[in-house]
Formats: C-alpha cells, structure tokens, sequence
C-alpha cells in the first residue's frame, strides 16, 4: 500500500509538473507573440522612416535644382542690369553736364 501511495504521489507531482510546464509554454508562446507584433510594430515604424527619408531627399534634391535654377536667373538679371546700366551710361554721357549752371563747384578734394 505504501508503495501505491508512493507511486500516485509521484504521478501527481508528474501531473502538477506537467502542469506547470504547459503553464510556462503558453506564457512563452504568449511572450513570443507579444514580441513578434512589437518586432512587425517597430519593422513597419523603420519603413515608415526610410520612406519619410526618401521623400526627404527628394525634395532636398528638387530644392538644390531650384537653388541653382534661381541663382542662375538671378546672375542672368545681374549681367542685364549691368549691360542695360552701361547701355545708358553711352546714351547719356555728353548729354547730361558735369554741373548744371548755377550749381556750386564740387569741394577741391572731389575734384
């Protein structure tokens, strides 16, 4: 009879041991699952970024495009105002007096 109780002793602490382990595999599992969707969480954020930094430099790259295509203009600007400044310079010399009549004499120094 001790032996009996021996044995189902045993196989009850089997039992409660079998228990035990089921209970530590389905919080694993369960952790296991937790961890896979924060991986796919953190995975699709990641993607996010690098189609965010694309578009970034994109529009960095079409920024310096229009950078130079303005800073193009604005030297084509700056040889027309110098070329129309000269163009009047010619028009104008001979025609316009040193001084007009009546006005004082510049200083001896700006002479």
């Amino acid at each position: 009879m001790a032996e009996r109780d021996r044995v189902l002793e045993v196989a009850e602490a089997v039992g409660s041991l079998a228990d035990t382990v089921g209970k530590i595999a389905e919080m694993s599992a369960k952790r296991e699952a937790e961890f896979d969707d924060r991986l796919k969480a953190i995975e699709r954020a990641l993607d996010g970024q690098v189609r965010i930094g694309n578009k970034l430099g994109a529009l960095a790259s079409a920024m310096e495009k229009n950078l130079e295509v303005v800073n193009d203009a604005r030297a084509r600007m700056n040889e027309r105002a110098e070329q129309m400044r000269a163009e009047l310079r010619e028009t104008l010399v001979g025609r316009i007096p040193e001084r007009l009549p009546g006005e004082p004499l510049p200083p001896a120094d700006e002479r």
